[in-house]
């Protein structure tokens, strides 16, 4: 309900957890708090409509808060300042159910309030869902209520319902692939709808500009199916739209860009940005996706594009493993750059063909798979 990972006194982080029920107390004993290495003792029952206050360091959050906040406990582990993913985990392997998830970030669209200049990240609608950046907002610095743990946030239940509608997949370079009705094989972003009734986007808007978040807006008629797809080509050419075919007025960058769904809130309001998906080095021809459709977690690079259906998670044959290490290397083998012995890991392809691994990454964190 609550995140402060970047606090202007060392050592006051905290996550807050909300029930918001007001009528059922819940178990949580023995569920996880991934992301800060906590696991709920035995007992850990939360009544109706409480918070619960979990803490890097319980000095350092009484000398910047104060006694009159009940800290539930200490996590063992640390929020990350450039961000990362937290989830409220209970049961493990086949019976393992997350109860609530967000992956917070320090970069735009996320408030940059909350990194190191006073403000927490705190969730503004708690019936609504936690992975939405538009669901998330940092009070002024100089407010009363730019943190507020163990008590309701800053503007809480001041949400218009978010539709649910999701960008499902981005292909950015296209050189080879789908083809538009123009017969271009050009840039285009997949909107996917998970209700059970047809979405008329009409008034909503896509950018790939934080400055200018109303960059194009969507004609009235942009239906998107329930359960469906709508596919709109973002190659700058709008006047090859035609009936069933969108085209938007800008083209989203080949290599290094964003693009996100944002709702015009009127007047002092501003925006709220629906869904976002961002890319880095991603490889011609490879488009970013989500899967399962719909799932915003799960955004992962896809050999396959697949404009208006389910997206393809499968790959060419790929018997690329890693196949050996060395780690504290101090007088082994020695890097050709400059020779220092440092630690080294060796790839090998066990297939016939040549492998790009564009696109592909290495991490040393199973929390964060696409650790650069």
């Amino acid at each position: 309900n609550e995140i402060h990972y970047n606090p202007l006194e060392q050592g006051a982080s905290f996550v807050e957890i909300f029930n918001r029920s007001l009528s059922t107390s819940f178990d949580l004993s023995g569920s996880r708090l991934n992301g800060v290495g906590y696991t709920f003792p035995e007992g850990s029952v939360i009544p109706p409509a409480t918070y619960w206050v979990l803490v890097r360091d319980r000095t350092a959050f009484v000398l910047a808060y104060g006694t009159g906040v009940r800290v539930f406990d200490e996590f063992a582990g640390s929020l990350d300042n450039g961000g990362e993913r937290l989830s409220l985990v209970r049961g493990a392997g086949t019976n393992e159910v997350v109860v609530s998830e967000v992956r917070y970030d320090n970069a735009l669209p996320w408030p940059a309030l909350a990194d190191g200049l006073g403000s927490s990240l705190q969730r503004i609608d708690a019936s609504q869902s936690s992975w939405r950046v538009g669901n998330w907002m940092a009070a002024e610095t100089n407010a009363v209520n730019r943190v507020t743990p163990g008590k309701i946030n800053a503007s809480s239940g001041g949400l218009v319902s978010i539709p649910p509608v999701w960008i499902n997949e981005v292909l950015p370079a296209n050189i080879k692939g789908p083809r538009d009705n123009a017969g271009d094989a050009d840039p285009y972003v997949e909107i996917y709808n998970t209700g059970t009734s047809a979405l008329d986007l009409g008034g909503l808007y896509l950018t790939d500009n934080w400055t200018n978040r109303l960059k194009w807006s969507f004609p009235v008629g942009s239906v998107v199916p329930a359960g469906g797809f709508l596919t709109i080509w973002c190659d700058g050419e709008e006047g090859e739209s035609a009936s069933g075919v969108i085209h938007s007025s800008f083209r989203l960058s080949p290599t290094n860009g964003v693009v996100a769904l944002v709702r015009d809130e009127g007047g002092a309001s501003g925006t709220t940005v629906l869904d976002y998906l961002t890319w880095r080095s991603l490889p011609a021809d490879r488009s970013l996706g989500l899967v399962p459709d719909g799932v915003a977690r799960s955004a992962q690079g896809l050999f396959y594009p697949t404009p208006g259906a389910t997206n393809d998670a499968s790959f060419p044959d790929f018997r690329v493993i890693i196949n050996e290490l060395m780690a504290q290397n101090t007088r082994t083998v020695q890097d050709p750059a400059d020779g220092d012995y440092d630690d080294w890991i060796e790839l090998y392809n066990g297939g016939t063909n040549t492998v790009d691994l564009s696109g592909f990454y290495l991490t040393d964190r199973l929390t964060n798979s696409v650790s650069a």
